[in-house]
C-alpha cells in the first residue's frame, strides 16, 4: 500500500477539486438559471394570455362605450349589460365582463381587476338610479318655469330624459324644440330663448 500512499502524496489535490468545484456550481448555476428562465417565461406566457383573453376585450368594449358614445351622450339614459342592436341615439353597452365571469377567464382574472370591474357596474347601478330621479326633477322645474312664463307644462312625460344631453352642451336651439315641443306660435324667438335661457342656467 505504500505506493498509493505515495500517490495520493504526490497529487495536487488543489488541481483537482478546482476544477470539480467549478464543474459542479457551473452546472448547478445553469439549472437555476435554466429555471429562473422558464419562470419567466411562464410568467410571460401568462401575462401574454391574460392580456389577450381578458385586458384587450375590457379596454376595448370601455373605450368603444366612452369614445364613440359618451362624449355625445353625456348623461345616457340607457344602459345594458349585454351586447345588442345599438338605437338611433347610440347607449353603452358594457357586455365583456359578464362574458369572462362565465367562462375559465375569470379565474385567472387578478383580484384588483375583479374588484375594479365589478365596482364599476355597482356605480353604473347607482347612476342609473339617480338619473331617473334627476329627469323627474328636471322635468317638474322645467314645468314650473312654463307654467310661470306662459301658464302651460310641457306635455312631454320624458322630457328630463330627452334634454338632459342638451342641457349639458349648451345647446340652446336644440333646448327651444325640447321645451316648446309642440311648438308654440304664441311666443317669439325672443321670448323662447329668454325662457330657455333662464332653465338651462339654473339647471348647470
Amino acid at each position: 500500500m505504500e505506493w498509493l500512499k505515495n500517490l495520493i502524496c504526490t497529487i495536487n489535490w488543489f488541481e483537482v477539486v478546482n476544477p470539480l468545484l467549478g464543474v459542479i456550481i457551473g452546472g448547478a448555476l445553469a439549472v437555476y438559471g435554466s429555471i429562473i428562465v422558464n419562470k419567466k417565461q411562464y410568467k410571460w406566457e401568462i401575462d401574454l394570455k391574460r392580456v389577450e383573453n381578458i385586458y384587450t376585450p375590457l379596454y376595448n368594449n370601455l373605450v368603444e362605450n366612452h369614445f364613440d358614445i359618451l362624449i355625445d351622450n353625456y348623461y345616457p339614459g340607457y344602459i345594458v349589460f349585454q351586447k345588442g342592436q345599438q338605437t338611433i341615439y347610440k347607449h353603452p353597452q358594457y357586455y365583456e365582463w359578464d362574458c369572462i365571469k362565465l367562462d375559465a377567464r375569470y379565474l385567472e382574472t387578478p383580484k384588483n381587476v375583479i374588484e375594479i370591474m365589478d365596482n364599476l357596474y355597482v356605480s353604473i347601478s347607482k347612476y342609473q338610479s339617480i338619473y331617473y330621479d334627476s329627469c323627474k326633477n328636471v322635468k317638474l322645474f322645467i314645468d314650473n318655469i312654463l307654467s310661470e312664463e306662459i301658464g302651460k307644462i310641457n306635455t312631454v312625460d320624458n322630457l328630463g330624459d330627452v334634454i338632459i344631453n342638451s342641457i349639458h352642451k349648451k345647446d340652446i336651439d336644440e333646448i327651444i324644440d325640447r321645451i316648446f315641443f309642440p311648438k308654440n306660435d304664441t311666443l317669439n324667438k325672443e321670448q323662447t330663448e329668454l325662457i330657455a335661457n333662464r332653465i338651462m342656467n339654473r339647471l348647470q
